[in-house]
């Protein structure tokens, strides 16, 4: 697809739009039994999610003239600037202390999986109807997060 002109900012084209995807994430711990006993394994988890979002644009046009009117120097000018600016943040901590028995030839595994979609496309930037910078863009937004712990045979 093909970005269309504009005269001032961005333009977008996306090639795929909120696509749902599920995904598994990192282990968080994974322990394995190959004991006769049984043993509990005591685990502490702190979560802190910082979200800040700063958004500012800016821009200014300048024109500046300068003519001689019967030998006499005349200038003449004019100056417009607009500035935005927009911050949003959210601080979010999570903390959860676990006692997890693990039976004899058993392991257990605590990991992360959730839903998300992703979106990816290519933006043009423009100035004055310039194409002033351009490149590729991939959006991955998180919708649902669940720790899910799995006991298997070790």
């Amino acid at each position: 697809k093909d970005v269309s002109f504009a005269m001032f900012g961005n333009q977008f084209s996306y090639f795929d739009k909120y696509i749902p995807i599920e995904y598994k994430s990192t282990v968080i711990f994974s322990r394995s039994n190959k004991t006769r006993e049984s043993y509990t394994f005591a685990y502490n988890l702190e979560t802190v999610k910082y979200e800040k979002v700063s958004i500012s644009v800016k821009g200014s046009v300048n024109a500046k003239a300068v003519f001689k009117i019967k030998k006499v120097d005349v200038t003449g000018g004019g100056d417009f600037s607009i500035s935005s600016t927009k911050d949003t943040s959210e601080t979010v901590t999570e903390s959860g202390k676990l006692n997890v028995v693990i039976y004899p030839n058993k392991k257990v595994t605590l990991r992360i999986v959730g839903d998300a979609r992703v979106s990816n496309g290519v933006s043009k930037y423009y100035l004055f109807g310039i194409c002033m910078k351009k490149g590729a863009f991939e959006i991955v937004e998180i919708t649902s997060t669940i720790y899910e712990m799995v006991e298997e045979n070790a």
